[in-house]
Protein backbone atom coordinates (compact mmCIF):
# COMPACT_ATOMS: atom_id res chain seq x y z
CA UNK A 1 0.00 0.00 0.00
CA UNK A 2 1.52 3.47 -0.88
CA UNK A 3 2.28 5.73 1.95
CA UNK A 4 -0.83 8.11 2.21
CA UNK A 5 0.02 10.29 5.31
CA UNK A 6 3.30 11.55 6.65
CA UNK A 7 4.10 12.52 10.11
CA UNK A 8 7.09 14.40 10.96
CA UNK A 9 8.79 15.52 13.95
CA UNK A 10 10.45 18.85 14.20
CA UNK A 11 13.43 19.69 17.18
CA UNK A 12 16.34 17.90 15.64
CA UNK A 13 14.37 16.16 12.12
CA UNK A 14 13.59 19.49 10.62
CA UNK A 15 15.83 22.28 12.60
CA UNK A 16 19.53 23.20 13.73
CA UNK A 17 20.13 25.06 16.32
CA UNK A 18 22.91 27.45 17.72
CA UNK A 19 21.24 27.56 21.34
CA UNK A 20 20.50 24.95 23.58
CA UNK A 21 16.83 25.62 22.76
CA UNK A 22 17.01 27.59 19.72
CA UNK A 23 16.29 30.58 21.78
CA UNK A 24 18.68 33.34 23.22
CA UNK A 25 15.37 33.92 25.94
CA UNK A 26 12.96 31.38 27.05
CA UNK A 27 9.15 31.36 26.03
CA UNK A 28 8.97 32.34 29.46
CA UNK A 29 11.47 34.59 29.78
CA UNK A 30 9.64 36.16 26.70
CA UNK A 31 6.07 36.52 28.28
CA UNK A 32 7.78 38.02 31.56
CA UNK A 33 8.98 40.75 29.51
CA UNK A 34 5.70 41.83 28.53
CA UNK A 35 4.25 41.53 31.94
CA UNK A 36 4.93 43.49 35.60
CA UNK A 37 5.40 40.27 37.51
CA UNK A 38 6.37 37.21 37.17
CA UNK A 39 3.65 34.52 37.92
CA UNK A 40 5.10 30.93 38.39
CA UNK A 41 3.88 28.89 35.00
CA UNK A 42 3.03 25.35 35.00
CA UNK A 43 5.65 23.37 32.81
CA UNK A 44 3.36 22.47 30.77
CA UNK A 45 1.42 25.39 30.26
CA UNK A 46 1.26 26.67 26.62
CA UNK A 47 1.88 30.60 27.11
CA UNK A 48 -0.01 31.55 23.87
CA UNK A 49 -3.30 30.74 25.29
CA UNK A 50 -2.69 32.26 28.59
CA UNK A 51 -1.58 35.53 27.26
CA UNK A 52 -5.16 37.05 26.87
CA UNK A 53 -5.66 36.90 30.58
CA UNK A 54 -2.56 39.46 30.81
CA UNK A 55 -3.67 41.76 28.28
CA UNK A 56 -1.12 40.36 26.08
CA UNK A 57 -1.74 40.74 22.34
CA UNK A 58 -0.86 37.18 20.80
CA UNK A 59 1.05 39.61 17.88
CA UNK A 60 3.46 41.22 20.32
CA UNK A 61 4.11 37.68 21.94
CA UNK A 62 4.82 36.02 18.81
CA UNK A 63 7.02 39.45 17.19
CA UNK A 64 9.05 39.00 20.53
CA UNK A 65 9.86 35.71 20.31
CA UNK A 66 10.51 35.36 16.54
CA UNK A 67 12.98 38.38 16.41
CA UNK A 68 14.67 36.06 19.08
CA UNK A 69 14.31 32.48 17.45
CA UNK A 70 15.03 33.83 14.29
CA UNK A 71 18.57 34.00 14.95
CA UNK A 72 18.90 30.59 16.63
CA UNK A 73 16.65 28.38 14.97
CA UNK A 74 16.99 26.98 11.79
CA UNK A 75 15.13 24.93 9.42
CA UNK A 76 18.02 22.81 7.67
CA UNK A 77 18.44 22.49 3.66
CA UNK A 78 17.68 18.92 2.85
CA UNK A 79 14.25 19.68 5.59
CA UNK A 80 13.52 22.65 3.63
CA UNK A 81 13.76 20.64 0.40
CA UNK A 82 11.78 17.66 2.08
CA UNK A 83 9.26 19.69 3.35
CA UNK A 84 8.87 21.73 -0.76
CA UNK A 85 8.31 18.50 -1.99
CA UNK A 86 5.62 17.50 -0.08
CA UNK A 87 3.83 20.78 -0.57
CA UNK A 88 4.40 20.82 -4.21
CA UNK A 89 3.19 16.55 -4.42
CA UNK A 90 -0.05 17.85 -2.42
CA UNK A 91 1.10 15.18 0.18
CA UNK A 92 -0.70 14.73 3.68
CA UNK A 93 1.82 16.06 5.71
CA UNK A 94 1.10 16.37 9.44
CA UNK A 95 3.35 17.37 12.29
CA UNK A 96 3.90 14.71 15.34
CA UNK A 97 5.74 16.50 18.12
CA UNK A 98 5.68 17.11 21.59
CA UNK A 99 5.88 21.06 20.08
CA UNK A 100 2.35 22.63 20.40
CA UNK A 101 0.70 24.01 17.05
CA UNK A 102 1.88 27.96 17.97
CA UNK A 103 5.29 26.68 18.51
CA UNK A 104 5.36 24.18 15.88
CA UNK A 105 4.27 27.35 13.44
CA UNK A 106 6.71 29.53 14.92
CA UNK A 107 9.54 27.24 13.99
CA UNK A 108 8.47 26.43 10.60
CA UNK A 109 8.49 30.15 10.46
CA UNK A 110 12.08 29.91 10.26
CA UNK A 111 12.32 28.26 7.11
CA UNK A 112 9.31 30.22 5.64
CA UNK A 113 7.28 27.66 5.96
CA UNK A 114 2.95 28.44 6.66
CA UNK A 115 0.31 26.99 8.13
CA UNK A 116 -1.23 26.07 4.98
CA UNK A 117 1.57 24.15 4.18
CA UNK A 118 0.49 21.39 6.33
CA UNK A 119 -2.60 19.26 6.39
CA UNK A 120 -2.50 19.23 10.15
CA UNK A 121 -0.76 19.55 13.59
CA UNK A 122 -0.42 16.24 16.20
CA UNK A 123 1.29 18.02 18.91
CA UNK A 124 1.32 18.68 22.91
CA UNK A 125 -1.85 20.16 22.64
CA UNK A 126 -3.93 17.65 21.45
CA UNK A 127 -5.47 14.45 22.64
CA UNK A 128 -5.23 16.39 26.22
CA UNK A 129 -2.40 15.39 26.87
CA UNK A 130 0.65 17.12 26.85
CA UNK A 131 3.49 14.53 26.54
CA UNK A 132 3.06 14.61 23.40
CA UNK A 133 5.04 11.74 22.05
CA UNK A 134 6.37 11.31 25.32
CA UNK A 135 3.10 9.86 25.85
CA UNK A 136 2.58 5.79 24.82
CA UNK A 137 -1.18 6.74 23.48
CA UNK A 138 0.38 9.52 20.97
CA UNK A 139 0.88 7.31 17.88
CA UNK A 140 -2.00 5.31 18.88
CA UNK A 141 -3.88 8.41 18.84
CA UNK A 142 -2.65 9.82 15.96
CA UNK A 143 -3.75 6.81 14.26
CA UNK A 144 -7.44 6.69 15.44
CA UNK A 145 -7.68 10.56 14.59
CA UNK A 146 -6.30 9.84 10.81
CA UNK A 147 -8.82 6.81 10.78
CA UNK A 148 -5.92 4.50 9.71
CA UNK A 149 -4.47 0.81 10.57
CA UNK A 150 -0.58 1.80 9.83
CA UNK A 151 -0.01 0.42 7.10
CA UNK A 152 -0.74 3.90 4.85
CA UNK A 153 1.58 5.93 7.19
CA UNK A 154 5.15 6.82 7.76
CA UNK A 155 6.80 8.53 10.67
CA UNK A 156 10.07 11.16 10.06
CA UNK A 157 12.25 11.91 13.22
CA UNK A 158 15.88 12.14 14.68
CA UNK A 159 15.20 9.76 17.97
CA UNK A 160 14.96 6.35 17.68
CA UNK A 161 13.23 5.30 20.87
CA UNK A 162 10.40 8.12 20.44
CA UNK A 163 10.02 8.51 16.79
CA UNK A 164 10.62 5.13 14.75
CA UNK A 165 10.34 2.37 17.88
CA UNK A 166 7.21 3.59 19.36
CA UNK A 167 5.81 4.24 15.73
CA UNK A 168 5.78 1.01 15.07
CA UNK A 169 5.05 -0.67 17.93
CA UNK A 170 2.09 1.41 17.48
CA UNK A 171 1.41 -0.03 13.91
CA UNK A 172 2.82 2.26 11.83
CA UNK A 173 4.50 0.66 9.25
CA UNK A 174 7.44 2.87 7.48
CA UNK A 175 9.42 4.67 9.66
CA UNK A 176 12.48 7.15 8.46
CA UNK A 177 15.02 8.03 11.36
CA UNK A 178 16.69 10.86 10.46
CA UNK A 179 20.92 11.10 11.41
CA UNK A 180 22.84 13.58 9.95
CA UNK A 181 25.92 11.69 10.58
CA UNK A 182 25.32 8.55 9.61
CA UNK A 183 27.83 7.02 7.37
CA UNK A 184 25.61 5.47 4.72
CA UNK A 185 22.98 7.56 2.89
CA UNK A 186 20.12 5.46 3.07
CA UNK A 187 19.87 1.63 4.71
CA UNK A 188 16.77 -0.24 5.62
CA UNK A 189 18.06 -1.36 9.14
CA UNK A 190 14.70 -3.64 9.51
CA UNK A 191 11.41 -3.65 7.45
CA UNK A 192 9.80 -0.68 6.67
CA UNK A 193 12.59 0.90 9.10
CA UNK A 194 15.06 3.24 7.37
CA UNK A 195 18.20 5.49 8.47
CA UNK A 196 18.97 8.44 6.17
CA UNK A 197 21.47 11.00 6.42
CA UNK A 198 19.48 13.40 4.81
CA UNK A 199 15.94 14.60 4.19
CA UNK A 200 16.50 14.07 0.33
CA UNK A 201 16.54 10.39 0.21
CA UNK A 202 13.16 10.39 2.03
CA UNK A 203 11.50 11.85 -0.49
CA UNK A 204 12.68 8.28 -3.10
CA UNK A 205 11.25 5.94 -0.03
CA UNK A 206 7.89 7.46 0.15
CA UNK A 207 7.62 7.58 -4.05
CA UNK A 208 8.38 4.16 -4.13
CA UNK A 209 7.01 2.52 -1.07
Amino acid sequence: MKIKYILVDIDGTLTSVNTKHGLEKSYAEHFYDLIDSRPELPCDVCISKILPQYGIKIEDYTKKVLADMSQHTFIRPDAQSFLRWCVENRKNLYTATTNSKYISLLKLSCGGFKEEDFTGFFGGDVFNDPLGKFSPDFYPSILKALNSDGSDVVMIGDEWIRDSEPAHKAGIKYTIHIDINAKEDCIEKEPGAFIVNSLEFAKDIIANA
